[in-house]
């Protein structure tokens, strides 16, 4: 009928800690409150046998009470802090509390922005820094509430209530609290998400735990900052190779986050280098297309000649369709009686364009040889007997289609 240990509740989690008699000794997991109000400890015996009756001392761990203790007060801090700041009909749907962070749901009908969320963060830990000493007291429920103590509605409570006293904030609570708003040190908000119909949650983490827990926050977006800056550097790298000369200068300088201001930071910076990357991506693109139409001769080494007529059968990669078919037009002005059959590989899937002189097309049809290359790769296209173009997804089987496409212009020509 006695025991020192938490049981989970009001979206506080339990205590952990320590069971041990003259014989056993069990580590004790969780805590619940039963049918009847009893507290029922899960635990796990480490040592010896329980017995009915034996005399028991019981530890609650109590750096981890104190973590739990942090982030609910801190919870209290938050709910008041927002009523000052968005609006005083804010009303709590939720609340988990452990003891590296804690998470409140709450209604609200509007928008929150970064400056609102960096604002109450700042104010939470102004009122850390007042040092308040938390005042609790037990008091008959309709005493409180005249007096101004919040409470959840639709929660049940007994005539005889707790309430928890923090400066301006007074609200009812049973769960665990600390001493002084000095032993909260620091509180950070890890982020804000909306989760439908008017409910905002925000979750966040106090004291020593707030380095890993933000960290944790941002993980996900330096990982996605060293892909972009891994893409930089195979795209240079790349147009190098092709005699393009491109730069692209960024150093990272992400410093343990502590503050939400820091998130911010870090979450803006992706989409500010996500943005260069996809400049770099656009620069190279329209060097590598002016590189391929400024020098048409290149394409000398690729003519080939079927009884009168020219023809150039020919595989390229990365290309976009407006370039290609500049190509095509200055390869056929080029060459007398021609044809132009173009491939262009784009990952696993493949572009094909064709064109030729007019003054063959009683010999040739392009929409025809591109429907056929395109119906193999799994695509569809078409065209005119001088024009076509299609394409499909599988790109593997381009030089088959390239051999076949000889073979029938060689017929045709």
């Amino acid at each position: 009928n006695k025991t020192p240990f938490y049981a989970e509740a009001g979206g506080q989690v339990s205590d952990y800690g320590i069971i041990k008699g003259e014989n056993f000794e069990a580590k004790v997991t969780e805590v619940i409150k039963g049918p009847n109000k009893q507290h029922i400890h899960f635990v796990q015996i480490t040592k010896g046998l329980i017995k009915s009756n034996d005399k028991v001392e019981a530890y609650v761990d109590e750096s981890r009470r104190l973590g739990i203790s942090k982030n609910h007060t801190a919870t209290h801090l938050l709910q008041y802090v927002l009523k000052q700041k968005l609006s005083d009909k804010i009303s709590q749907s939720g609340s988990k509390v452990d003891e590296k962070s804690l998470r409140f749901d709450f209604i609200y009908a509007s928008n929150i922005s970064d400056e609102d969320i960096i604002f109450i963060e700042n104010k939470v830990n102004e009122l850390i820094d007042t040092n308040e000493v938390i005042s609790i007291r037990e008091m008959r429920l309709e005493e409180a509430i005249k007096t101004g103590a919040t409470a959840l509605f639709e929660e049940k409570y007994e005539d005889i209530v707790r309430t928890v006293k923090i400066g301006n904030s007074f609200e009812l609570c049973g769960g665990t609290h600390v001493q002084s708003l000095s032993q909260i040190k620091k509180f950070a908000i890890k982020g804000i998400e909306s989760k439908g119909m008017n409910i905002y949650r925000i979750e966040a983490s106090t004291d020593n735990n707030i380095g890993e827990e933000l960290l944790k926050v941002i993980q996900p977006y330096i990982n996605e900052t060293k892909k972009l800056l891994n893409k930089a550097t195979n795209i240079i790298k790349k147009a190098s190779t092709e005699n393009i000369n491109l730069e692209f200068n960024y150093e990272t300088n992400y410093l343990n986050p502590f503050t939400y201001k820091d998130i911010v930071f870090v979450r803006n910076e992706v989409e500010r280098i996500k943005n260069e990357v996809k400049s770099l991506e656009k620069e190279y693109s329209e060097l590598k297309q002016k590189q391929l139409l400024s020098n048409i001769s290149y394409f000398d080494k690729f003519i080939k000649r079927s009884n009168t007529s020219d023809y150039i059968i020919l595989k390229l990669k990365e290309y976009d369709i407006q370039t290609l078919k500049q190509l095509v037009d200055k390869l056929v002005d080029k060459l007398d009686n021609s044809f132009v059959f173009i491939a262009n590989i784009n990952n696993n899937s493949v572009n094909f364009i064709s064109k030729c002189n007019k003054s063959i097309i009683n010999k040739v049809n392009c929409g025809e040889f591109i429907k056929y290359a395109s119906n193999i790769v799994g695509g569809n296209g078409g065209g005119s007997n001088f024009f076509g173009q299609g394409g499909g997804v599988d790109a593997s089987k381009t030089d088959q289609i390239l051999k076949e496409i000889e073979e029938k212009i060689i017929k045709s020509l």
